[in-house]
């Protein structure tokens, strides 16, 4: 049962209207049976000589993206007509258009539909992205279409218990012999937890203005305080320390917790700096965390955050090759020359890394499949 208390600080967060739901069926989904997004790409050769594909061997990283639905995610972003839940939807998606390939990913959206408080579930479990070759041919591969409509049919509801979400999916990423990341996008400070308790300065009803029947909270009324809302009114509290708890026991286990903090944050920006300093992912300037304000930064935060996961500039081939000057990389078909500078070198015996501009390219994101072939001379620059 929600407690009235809850209610409270909730309804004051709900949006009047909502805007209508998004609609991604746009993303040029293959059709059945195959499509364009099913071809092979050619190995990639220099005029006059032929070449084979070098296995590269790869170390392919986990990315867990935690998304609020609360309700006042239901809140146009910007000056767009989609709603925040809707723009989160669609940023990730087209971020996973671009790297998926590369990453394992999962999606857990909190609160679950059991109740306004009740912990995230998990949408959509761990899988490999769709091969390259469709975001090559301009579509949407069948991974990213089930991903995309797993979270389309969720609407914004409830409250932002962030700790309790963390702590529920931490057995989902322990363990794990690759590199994992955990990406938590949230609108608001976290709350929801029952046994806390806090002044007024840390009350989210009384920091927002919300209003319990007729009491303006913080005013009228310490809609935090169980002596006049009752047992379970520590649930508005800024549920702080226990979800730097949370992520600090992430950070135990190498897992770190990028923040995006997104319009409505804005007042709660120390608690949102806390998570991502003790998350490990502090970034430098205002805020430690990635503060967006519309649909355009969203994207780049998460493109940023998710080429710094998935994309290293280091290469190792399984298997050294003969001769090491027939050896050449290309970037979706195009030359990348060897230069120490701007290209690429050997590091070691069978482990080459790119350079430069070339790894500046590679970590932009725009880069969708790096060959390493051999059989014509390298080209050196």
């Amino acid at each position: 049962m929600v407690l009235p208390a809850i209610l409270a600080s909730l309804s004051a967060c709900n949006a009047e209207e909502r805007p209508p739901r998004a609609d991604f069926s746009s993303a040029g989904a293959p059709a059945a049976g195959g499509g364009p997004g099913r071809i092979d790409i050619p190995v990639p050769t220099i005029p006059g000589c032929g070449s084979e594909r070098i296995p590269v061997l790869s170390d392919v990283p986990r990315l867990y993206f935690v998304l609020d639905r609360s309700a006042s995610m239901a809140e146009a972003l910007g000056d767009t007509s989609r709603s925040k839940w809707q723009s989160a939807q669609l940023a990730v998606s087209t971020v996973l258009r671009a790297i998926g390939h590369r990453v394992e990913y999962a999606a857990a959206v909190f609160p679950s539909i059991a109740a306004a408080c009740a912990e995230g579930r998990e949408v959509f479990p761990f899988t490999q992205g769709d091969p390259p070759t469709y975001a090559a041919a301009g579509q949407t591969g069948p991974i990213l279409q089930d991903f995309v409509r797993r979270l389309s049919v969720i609407d914004p509801f409830g409250g932002t218990p962030t700790a309790a979400t963390l702590v529920a999916l931490r057995d989902k990423l322990a363990g794990a012999s690759v590199r994992s990341a955990v990406v938590l996008a949230t609108d608001g400070a976290p709350n929801c937890n029952v046994d806390a308790e806090c002044p007024s300065a840390a009350c989210i009803p009384d920091l927002e203005g919300a209003s319990f029947g007729e009491r303006r909270c913080g005013v009228e009324l310490g809609c935090c305080d169980p002596k006049a809302l009752g047992p379970g009114a520590g649930s508005n509290c800024v549920d702080e320390d226990e979800t730097v708890r949370a992520v600090e026991a992430l950070a135990a286990l190498g897992i770190p917790t990028y923040v995006i903090g997104m319009p409505g944050a804005e007042a709660y920006a120390s608690v949102l700096n806390r998570l991502a300093e003790v998350g490990g992912t502090a970034q430098t300037g205002e805020t430690a965390y990635y503060a967006v304000s519309d649909a355009p930064a969203l994207e780049q935060a998460l493109l940023e955050i998710g080429t710094g996961v998935a994309i290293e500039c280091a290469i190792t081939l399984a298997d050294m090759p003969e001769r090491a000057n027939l050896v050449n990389v290309f970037f979706d078909g195009q030359l990348v020359p060897q230069n120490a500078d701007n290209g690429w070198d050997w590091d070691a015996e069978a482990t080459l890394s790119l350079r430069g501009e070339a790894c500046t390219r590679l970590r932009s994101g725009s880069v969708l499949i790096v060959d390493v072939t051999y059989g014509c001379t390298t080209v050196v620059e």
